[in-house]
């Protein structure tokens, strides 16, 4: 599969010596970076001593099951990582996965080919996310309330009308000469309302 960008960082999880080594050499042939675990603990260990881009993780392991895995890595904020591939999977477990994070869920025998289209998948939807992140604490104005001075009444009225407006879902419309502090009073009307988390 053609790949753009780095190459994807894959942890496969499983207790079953076969699986782990034939996949893991599979997808090696294929171009990824792959570690591997046997254990949900040993899973936990390399998934925050390392980056990890698509976590490939089976529901039965000798010393907690894949669930507990996943609420742990969703803790973690990794949960959307994890594709869940297991041969040992219900309905309701796969509908748990989901609502606990997952990106995705597969049963084995599963086409290698599908599985490596999964992992893709997941690569470029975790890119998407961060990528947007970025952008987003980008656009996100700094806190610029330090920086409006004076201790003047009118300064007072200024500040008090801006945290009265802040909480509101009006539409605000600010005037006033070139140089007034224009957009310093929008930028505290940003930072004060609901909106804050949002692109200024």
């Amino acid at each position: 599969m053609n790949r753009a960008g780095p190459i994807p960082r894959v942890l496969l999880v499983d207790d079953d010596d076969t699986f782990r080594r034939v996949m893991s050499a599979e997808l090696s042939r294929r171009g990824y970076s792959v570690s591997t675990a046997s254990t949900g603990q040993e899973a936990l260990e390399q998934a925050s001593g390392s980056e990890i881009d698509v976590i490939l993780l089976d529901l039965r392991l000798p010393d907690m099951d894949g669930i507990e895995v996943l609420k742990r890595l969703r803790e973690r904020e990794m949960a959307g990582r994890v594709v869940v591939l297991t041969g040992h999977g219900t309905i309701d477990t796969a509908i748990q996965a989901v609502r606990l994070g997952a990106y995705d869920y597969l049963e084995k025998p599963c086409p290698v080919d599908a599985i490596e289209i999964t992992v893709q998948k997941a690569h470029e939807h975790r890119r998407l996310v961060e990528r947007q992140k970025v952008l987003e604490d980008s656009y996100s104005p700094p806190d610029v309330q330090p920086e409006f001075v004076g201790a003047s009444a009118a300064c007072q009225r200024i500040r008090q009308t801006i945290a009265k407006i802040a909480i509101t879902e009006a539409t605000t419309l600010v005037l006033g000469e070139t140089g007034v502090g224009k957009e310093m009073v929008a930028k505290l009307l940003h930072v004060q309302s609901p909106r804050r988390e949002k692109p200024f």
